[in-house]
């Protein structure tokens, strides 16, 4: 008998044909004896497919992701991604990937007050002095063109920075001998004098609101509401606020961040501590001072808030000018007229006792 039979193979694999491995294209004859003794003879032509091997190397920015070895790589390496073939051969691609910082681009300098920002303070009125820093950086070694960097300040906050009250710095170098970017090259600037903008406007009369709501709050409590206690009264407070609280949160990508940021729930935790001591009880103990001491002492209790606030302001490294001591000095002496004995309050409080 003589049979014909076609194979075929990859690239790197074997088969036994004429007694040995084979592993190249070609015709192989294989006699074999059968059980009754007659000879069979087994023609076999063999194709051997290569194996595609192709390589690429590619030189990204730090910051981008290129999907190679199955996933989306950071880092600079060999990835190999295998595919099949129409012969259902493995096609081998090998890249290269090389992660280069960007030609041309500015960092944080790393310096105290600068590991996150680029000003400091961030916040200030016309006598305080704003200081820039940012490290500017050219893989090229090339340095920037004159006049720059610069620090532009939209006053209007319209994204325009060529109106009349806008503000544009050149900056200057921390180190005029410093003349090869490459490793970064640290770029300084200062500003003070500048004109009070809307957002100090709008933080100005926040403060004005919320005094008048205290005041309104605690002369209410005192006179409308004194056969409710402490807690009912707080407890009705903040149901009324938590309702509407409740709804916007859910309004926005609160679910989300829930489930897709690592540090949510403990920011949540946190939240939620501040939320039952520094406002539930802190409010409770409140209204139970406005019914045990009165009204006016209860207020002027409140102002001692801006004091404990400039207090950690202080201890966290913030600046204090001589204003904020005269504020809080002014505070306290007002504080201290108000409860003092013989005082007006505290003839206003005996007559309502």
């Amino acid at each position: 008998y003589n049979h014909n039979v076609s194979l075929n193979i990859c690239e790197g694999q074997s088969i036994i044909l004429e007694g040995a491995p084979r592993s190249t294209s070609g015709v192989y004859t294989d006699l074999l004896t059968s059980i009754s003794g007659c000879d069979s003879t087994v023609v076999t032509t063999l194709t051997v497919y290569p194996v595609d091997t192709s390589s690429s190397a590619q030189t990204v920015a730090i910051g981008d992701s290129v999907m190679v070895g199955g996933s989306y790589q950071t880092t600079s390496g060999v990835y190999t991604d295998v595919f099949t073939s129409i012969n259902n051969c493995d096609s081998v691609h090998i890249t290269t990937l090389d992660f280069v910082p960007p030609q041309r681009y500015f960092a944080f300098t790393g310096n105290a007050n600068y590991s996150s920002s680029l000003v400091y303070p961030e916040t200030g009125d016309e006598y305080t002095t704003f200081n820039f820093e940012v490290t500017y950086y050219d893989t090229t070694g090339a340095l920037p063109p004159y006049g720059f960097p610069r620090t532009i300040l939209d006053y209007e906050g319209n994204g325009q920075y060529n109106n009349a009250k806008d503000r544009t710095i050149v900056m200057s170098q921390a180190d005029p001998t410093d003349q090869d970017p490459r490793d970064g090259k640290v770029y300084l600037a200062s500003i003070n004098s500048l004109e009070v903008g809307m957002n100090y406007l709008t933080y100005g009369i926040n403060p004005i609101i919320a005094t008048v709501c205290y005041s309104v709050s605690i002369n209410t409590i005192n006179s409308k509401l004194k056969d409710l206690g402490s807690f009912a009264i707080t407890l009705l407070s903040l149901m009324f606020i938590g309702i509407p609280a409740i709804i916007y949160v859910f309004s926005t990508d609160f679910l989300q961040i829930m489930q897709s940021d690592p540090g949510a729930w403990r920011s949540l935790g946190y939240v939620s501590i501040l939320g039952v001591v520094g406002t539930s009880v802190a409010v409770i103990l409140f209204n139970y001072l406005i019914k045990t001491s009165g009204s006016l002492f209860a207020a002027s209790v409140t102002y001692i808030v801006p004091v404990i606030a400039l207090i950690w302001g202080v201890v966290d490294g913030e600046d204090v000018g001589v204003t904020h001591v005269f504020g809080m000095a002014a505070i306290l002496l007002g504080v201290y007229l108000v409860n003092r004995k013989g005082s007006p309050a505290e003839r206003i409080r005996k007559n309502t006792a």
